[in-house]
């Protein structure tokens, strides 16, 4: 590929235009997933590097690889926890918050078997996801103390901003109505650059002349009413009680419209901020385990130093392992069959069962049991 076509490629990736990198790709028939940069990186490692959210998603549609390690043996995966990392160092926590979103959080989901993949420093995406998750978790923690709040407080008060922050955007949806844009970048009807540009302008000067009318007939009613009266006399109009029932129609249907939008993005933040939480205990279980196996670690294990899935009881372990894991895929069937070997009765006392306490061994054993058990019911 030639060095000035390279260089308009890596310039639209870092200014974030996805519209401008699909016409340029489209207009040369350029094939991304064959781009080999320096170091034995591609176009999705420079996206980590330097990108956003929605180049990111192109490129992994194109086929572009997303666990393709460098001469260092680093993963995109890798290359956006660093830089993760080093927004939360520099205390930038939208970007933190907006590169986790946009760039770890697809990767994992694409590709959760790099998760385990190490550096050549010895680094897995494990290891740097968890930096990052204890970070924020620390970060969190000082706000809320700052605030003279317990830590137990922190949700509610999440749950508080997020309601005003809807009640302020119901008002001013109900005041000036909402702005409903067309398809996004990734849908199948692209748009040249001059056609968004003509759409764009018409849409302004419709808004603008929204609010004139608006305006108008709040400063004006009265002369409105007095028009009407010189022209029927007893101040009744018929066009304009229709005009206006229809107006009033209009913005039923337009709250509707927003309520609803406004409940699927709830929900859509819920399922996500659900799906965040159960990576995280999952994260800990696992660190958990390591820090168990260790072969420095020989003390004495009672039942509360056994790295459960769960602390919380038997009862959420399954829970823990395998929620938001499609059943059936790959992934789910590849973790499930390490569970399997890994709490084997037989297995678990070959690895632990000479550090076992004398007075937990019973309870510790019924427990990796029924762990068993449950994961020999999933197979079947």
């Amino acid at each position: 590929m030639k060095p000035k076509r390279l260089s308009k490629l890596k310039q639209y990736i870092r200014e974030n235009r996805p519209h401008k990198l699909k016409s340029l790709v489209r207009k040369h028939d350029i094939d991304l997933s064959s781009i080999q940069l320096g170091r034995s990186r591609n176009m999705v490692h420079y996206c980590c590097k330097h990108g956003l959210g929605p180049i990111l998603r192109y490129l992994l549609q194109e086929g572009v690889s997303g666990s393709q390690q460098d001469s260092a043996g680093r993963t995109p995966l890798h290359l956006a926890l660093h830089r993760a990392l080093e927004l939360e160092t520099s205390k930038q926590w939208d970007a933190t918050t907006e590169c986790y979103n946009e760039l770890v959080l697809p990767l994992i989901e694409c590709y959760p078997t790099t998760l385990s993949l190490a550096d050549r420093a010895g680094d897995t995406c494990r290891h740097l996801l968890q930096r990052l998750v204890e970070r924020r978790e620390k970060h969190e923690a000082g706000t809320s103390q700052d605030w003279s709040q317990p830590q137990g407080g922190r949700e509610d008060e999440r749950a508080w901003r997020d309601k005003l922050a809807e009640e302020m955007m119901f008002e001013h949806q109900e005041m000036w109505g909402t702005y409903e844009p067309d398809p996004s970048w990734d849908s199948e009807a692209e748009e040249v650059c001059d056609n968004w540009a003509d759409r764009i302008r018409e849409e302004y000067f419709a808004r603008k002349r929204a609010q004139e009318r608006a305006t108008l007939y709040g400063n004006h009613g009265n002369r409105g009413q007095h028009r009407q009266k010189r022209v029927n006399g007893d101040g009744s109009d018929g066009r304009s009680d229709e005009s206006e029932a229809r107006g009033s129609e209009r913005r039923k249907e337009t709250l509707e419209e927003a309520r609803e939008r406004m409940r699927k993005e709830f929900e859509k933040n819920r399922l996500k901020d659900a799906t965040i939480d159960v990576l995280k205990m999952r994260m800990k279980y696992e660190d958990r385990y390591t820090k168990a196996m260790e072969k420095t670690n020989t003390a004495v294990m009672k039942y509360s130093d056994v790295p459960w899935p769960s602390v919380k009881g038997e009862g959420s372990d399954m829970s823990v392992l395998f929620d938001k894991l499609e059943p059936g895929s790959p992934e789910y069937r590849k973790y499930l069959r390490d569970q399997q070997v890994r709490w084997h009765p037989d297995k678990f006392l070959q690895r632990f069962g000479s550090r076992l306490c004398d007075t937990d061994r019973e309870k510790i054993i019924a427990r990796v049991t029924v762990l068993s058990q449950n994961f020999n019911k999933l197979k079947t």
